[in-house]
């Protein structure tokens, strides 16, 4: 039986009660007081209903927020793990090219320093028995100057010097390159324009560039020992 039943009830049996004691002054004043007690009861009842009804709305909306807001994580982790999963494939992957490409660097180191050994062979084997026979033979001044320069590059031919001055980075010309190498083996500026048919005036304009182009400008650092730095790298 609900409340609202006993109320009815308890009205009721009030009602039958006020009838059988009409006459009775007393009585009809404590009847007063029980009908006035029970509205206020009744008010009060109403009031927690009103207020139990308002908090069971609240804790529903609560509820259906709680379900959404657990709805929306379950699909945020979702879409992490997704994301994780895909960056642990593109390691994996990244990790695969990494190695791959190691071992096309080591390949081509290997194959770089073949190629540098065959070309050194090649000069002992091929050109330096007649260089030889060359320089032992009847020439005069400017031919020896020539076959001593020829003997240094081809000493030099595998050394990184010769790469290094012909990088784009340094922008040397064809003569610059020739200038450069005759001032790393120590020539005078003199035999440099004897050697390449030139004036001393244009082989200090071609050191000039050297230096400009290797940052040495308004430097006071040696040409040749920074040309010679060069073989060493």
């Amino acid at each position: 039986m609900n409340t609202a039943s006993v109320c009815e009830e308890f009205d009721q049996w009030l009602r039958g009660l006020e009838k059988k004691t009409a006459t009775s002054k007393p009585v009809r004043s404590e009847l007063f007081d029980i009908r006035q007690t029970e509205k206020s009861l009744r008010k009060k009842y109403d009031e927690l209903r009103r207020h139990t009804a308002f908090l069971s709305s609240e804790l529903s909306k609560a509820n259906e927020e709680l379900q959404q807001e657990v709805y929306k994580r379950k699909i945020a982790e979702k879409s992490l793990r997704k994301k994780e999963k895909e960056l642990e494939s593109q390691s994996d992957h990244l990790k695969e090219l990494n190695t791959t490409l190691n071992v096309l660097l080591e390949k081509l180191e290997k194959d770089k320093h073949e190629i540098e050994n065959n070309i050194l062979s090649n000069v002992k084997e091929l050109v330096a028995p007649y260089l030889e026979r060359l320089k032992k033979s009847r020439l005069n001044n400017n031919q020896k100057a020539i076959v001593s320069v020829l003997e240094s590059n081809l000493i030099h031919i595998v050394s990184p010097f010769i790469r290094n001055v012909s990088s784009k980075s340094l922008n040397f010309t064809p003569m610059e390159i020739q200038v450069a190498n005759l001032v790393r083996q120590g020539r005078t500026n003199k035999e440099i324009a004897n050697f390449l048919r030139l004036s001393v005036h244009t082989i200090l304009t071609h050191r000039h560039n050297i230096r400009n182009k290797l940052g040495l400008k308004n430097k006071k650092i040696n040409l040749r020992s920074q040309l010679i730095s060069l073989t060493q790298h």
